[in-house]
């Protein structure tokens, strides 16, 4: 899941044809594994901020990393170290 919480501005955030404008105070969230049709944020205005935070759900990384455990960096699974 990706959530967006605006603190400043204006910003269009969300996949494809779910997206919204969103201003100070806003949240959303949606899931991260849709694909997001460029540009998948784009402030209205200068001096816009927002966070987005990341929320990893265990099944899903399963599902789609089977055998890698939680936790660890995938690239150590194959072989080549961050940089």
């Amino acid at each position: 899941m990706e959530h967006i919480v605006v603190s400043a501005g204006r910003v269009k955030a969300g996949p494809g044809e779910e997206s919204a404008e969103l201003r100070p105070g806003d949240y959303m969230s949606y899931r991260a594994n849709v694909p997001l049709v460029p540009p998948a944020y784009e402030a209205f205005e200068p001096g816009t901020q927002f966070v987005m935070i990341l929320q990893h759900i265990r099944d899903a990384y399963e599902r789609n990393a089977p055998g890698i455990q939680p936790g660890r960096r995938v690239t150590e699974k194959a072989g080549a170290p961050f940089a």
